[in-house]
């Protein structure tokens, strides 16, 4: 891949962070924040959102996927990492909604990047690799923050906060994580990037 058009890439990605960290910070205090004012693509699944970033859809482009999540990676690591936001990564030792969500993805074949907390919101950056036809896809998942820090960031003590945790657990294990092209009309070639759909 030239370097232009990875710059190209780059910045079509980053175009969408940009525009997620501003949407989520104006508007995304509502647990089902207004996704046809996004300006992307988004599939929407009740209180959880999926933005799709980029698709490998040939053996060809999968050294230029790689080569670009080898690229992308430090500088959101960096980007919310160095200010005021939490990053973090899926262990053992999580608990309800957060240890079930990281079961969730790993069986519907997603490979968690890391996660950040944004508002009201978590955001899961995470890729997989489709079993059928083997291309690999990108996304960012917008999941409701307790479905990550109920009773994760403080042991539950009362019964509202019992009461909490379970729900984020049942509607963590209810989420459908899986997605693919078709989801927002695309039908990809090579390497597909995101695009404004306004």
């Amino acid at each position: 891949m030239e370097f232009a058009e990875r710059q190209r890439i780059n910045g079509a990605i980053e175009a969408v962070r940009v525009r997620l960290d501003e949407f989520l910070w104006a508007d995304g205090a509502a647990d089902r924040p207004d996704w046809e004012r996004f300006e992307h693509p988004v599939i929407v699944r009740g209180t959880h959102a999926i933005i799709p970033l980029l698709v490998a859809t040939d053996p060809t482009s999968d050294e230029d996927f790689s080569e670009i999540m080898r690229l992308l990676t430090p500088d959101w690591l960096y980007f919310y990492g160095g200010h005021d936001y939490r990053v973090g990564r899926f262990g053992e030792d999580d608990e309800w909604g957060r240890r079930v969500l990281s079961r969730a993805l790993e069986a519907q074949g997603l490979d968690v990047t890391f996660w950040w907390e944004m508002n009201t919101h978590g955001v899961i950056l995470a890729s997989t690799v489709n079993p059928t036809d083997g291309s690999r896809a990108l996304a960012v998942h917008v999941v409701p923050r307790a479905w990550i820090f109920a009773g994760n960031r403080t042991v539950p003590h009362t019964a509202r906060d019992f009461a909490d945790a379970r729900r984020a657990e049942r509607r963590a294990a209810a989420a459908d994580l899986h997605w693919t092209p078709e989801d927002i009309g695309a039908t990809p070639a090579g390497l597909w990037v995101t695009h404004s759909v306004g």
